[in-house]
């Protein structure tokens, strides 16, 4: 059975559906990065996300996420599940 591993074009239509104005990662970098940087960064963004589909793993610290709570009163101290 072939495998088929996402293109260059495929890669660069996810990243530029990627929000814009979204939140930072835990890399520090914004959909917006990857919009104003693709023509430097988009072949070595490419070459990383075809290695993931080739090689079946991915760098340490390239699969976070960061969830902030945003307390919805001024002066919380904790959270209730109601």
């Amino acid at each position: 059975m072939l495998i088929k591993f996402p293109d260059y074009l495929e890669i660069k239509n996810v990243v530029f559906n990627l929000n814009g104005n979204s939140t930072f990662g835990s890399n520090g970098f914004g959909g917006v990065f990857y919009h104003s940087c693709w023509e430097i960064i988009g072949t070595n963004v490419c070459k990383a996300v075809q290695q993931f589909f080739k090689q079946k793993w991915v760098l340490i610290l390239m699969n976070n996420n960061v969830v902030s709570l945003i307390p919805m009163i001024q002066g919380a101290k904790s959270i209730n599940i109601t």
